[in-house]
């Protein structure tokens, strides 16, 4: 027999997600690190797919959080985090293709999808870590 799970309140959510945040940024450093010092384009496009890499769990840890009625915001706020993500390992793709318009053209559109997510996370009333995360 199954129990049924309350859904969480607005509260536990924002302390939750801020839990979560915390360690995924935590993980996410060193690769943002060695990403941003990077010699050369391979090792800037392999910190990358790391930093893609370790935050997917983490993502799919705060979609896997269930918002109470009016809960759009937080829902915005992880599925632009997702998109961001997917647009950063596309945009990586490409310049692994030296396709550098394209990576560019992507990047800027993964950091849209980040805005959009760190919009909805101020308004949702998500924690630093989070709204971190997606600066």
């Amino acid at each position: 027999m199954a129990i049924a799970q309350e859904p969480l309140t607005k509260g536990q959510i924002i302390d939750q997600s801020a839990a979560i945040c915390r360690d995924l940024n935590e993980d996410v450093a060193p690769h943002a690190r060695k990403m941003r010092r990077a010699d050369g384009l391979n090792g800037f496009i392999r910190h990358g797919r790391r930093f893609v890499r370790t935050s997917r769990p983490y993502v799919r840890d705060l979609a896997d959080l269930t918002p109470p009625d009016g809960g759009r915001r937080y829902r915005r706020f992880v599925s632009n985090t997702q998109e961001a993500l997917d647009l950063l390992e596309r945009a990586l793709n490409a310049l692994e293709a030296r396709r550098g318009r394209l990576a560019e053209r992507r990047a800027n559109e993964s950091g849209e999808a980040a805005a959009r997510a760190k919009r909805a996370a101020k308004r949702y009333g998500l924690r630093d870590s989070c709204i971190t995360y997606v600066t």
